[in-house]
């Protein structure tokens, strides 16, 4: 892909960086905590109109909503990281989907989950790889790479005045209007940060950033994401990196992110653009579903 007139930055590599199932456990309950956020930042309505539910099985977290066909809404996060998972714990989990008739679910497995045998009772009970990300991360080193962002673009963050927009903007990529009295119920909530970038008026990449109390920070609720529903790598470049720039502002100790376009290799721009922030591939996480 060319990059566009006044995107030039020093080419680097994306370093893979072997970490520990504690730090792993880190990374991943970052994203836990967002999502965990999210459904306890629903009004009272949102949540019985959209059925969702809540449920703790140890430090594992399932959270369930059949009204919306979309995985990331009916996930498993942190199963078989805080302690080895037992069959009965499976059974239970996918017991909760299957009383509310979901299929469309996300169980996530990374190279720490105990125990090994774990992907053979998935294959047992139906469920198969559908996707995996490349996990990466970055610390809160200053960043290196100051280049300004090309004439015409800028960075803002979300308020009620531009919530319409914004929403609109995620709904129609994603097609899934039902959701955007969901998307306007988090903004201006206490540790979520929404960004959009505007090209001239228009606005064409967004993504959110959520800040623990721990410093930790998860970024999703992105669109487009590059390598899927776009070609184009630079315009999420840009966006991320005023978003790094705005969360070391705010105290961000660890970045949590992830690259949907997997490469083996790691040989092409999402993964040049992230380590040109400073971040460093840490695993590859597999997704399952029925």
């Amino acid at each position: 892909m060319k990059r566009k007139p006044g995107f030039a930055f020093e080419e680097k590599t994306m370093m893979t960086e072997t970490v520990t199932s504690t730090f792993a456990r880190q990374l991943e309950f970052a994203e836990l905590h967002a999502w965990l956020d999210q459904w306890d930042n629903f009004p009272d309505d949102l949540v019985r109109q959209f059925r969702f539910g809540k449920h703790w099985l140890g430090e594992v977290l399932v959270i369930t909503s059949p009204v919306i066909p979309f995985s990331h809404f009916n996930q498993v996060m942190g199963f078989g990281l805080t302690q080895s998972a037992t069959e009965k714990e499976l059974d239970d989990i996918l017991a909760l989907f299957r009383a509310e008739n979901i299929k469309k679910i996300e169980l996530h497995h990374i190279p720490h989950t105990q125990p090994p045998q774990l992907t053979s009772w998935l294959a047992e009970r139906g469920l198969r790889v559908v996707s995996g990300w490349d996990r990466v991360y970055r610390g809160n080193e200053p960043l290196a790479d100051e280049t300004a962002l090309p004439a015409g673009m800028r960075v803002e963050k979300v308020t009620r005045a531009t919530m319409e927009e914004w929403a609109t903007f995620l709904v129609t990529w994603y097609n899934l209007p039902q959701t955007k009295l969901l998307l306007l119920a988090l903004v201006e909530c206490e540790r979520w940060h929404h960004y959009v970038l505007r090209e001239g008026e228009r606005i064409v990449a967004a993504r959110s950033m959520y800040v623990h109390h721990d410093g930790n920070a998860w970024w999703g609720i992105e669109a487009p994401v590059p390598g899927f529903m776009t070609p184009r790598f630079d315009l999420d470049y840009h966006l991320c990196r005023e978003i790094v720039k705005d969360g070391l502002r705010l105290g961000v100790k660890y970045f949590v992110a992830d690259i949907e376009k997997v490469s083996p290799t790691m040989d092409h721009d999402g993964y040049r653009n992230f380590a040109t922030m400073g971040f460093k591939r840490v695993y590859y996480r597999s997704n399952f579903s029925f």
